[in-house]
């Protein structure tokens, strides 16, 4: 999945009239794709490696440091994925999540 990709699923899944992208940036040295976008009034931060389909999602505090996994990072990731993560952290399939 390159950059285009990753903005245009989010654009997809969440509407482009709902999404207001903050940074976009590829990283040549580690192949990672990030994108700062505000969403429902939060700011979060996607990183995806380009070798890679899965998205991880972070939510950014500008006052308390700036990457969190919080309660709507991880449904922003849900949605983007198609999964959850598991108590040990995975993204498994929704329907094995109590595994």
């Amino acid at each position: 999945m390159d950059l285009a990709d990753l903005i245009n699923l989010i654009i997809a899944k969440f509407g482009g009239n709902r999404i207001k992208f903050l940074h976009v940036e590829w990283d040549q040295h580690t192949d990672d794709n990030r994108v700062e976008f505000v969403f429902g009034g939060n700011c979060y931060t996607a990183l995806q490696n380009c070798s890679d389909s899965r998205v991880d999602v972070w939510q950014t505090f500008k006052d308390q440091g700036p990457l969190t996994a919080t309660i709507g990072s991880r449904w922003i990731e849900h949605v983007l994925n198609g999964k959850v993560r598991n108590e040990a952290g995975e993204l498994v399939d929704s329907k094995t999540r109590s595994n």
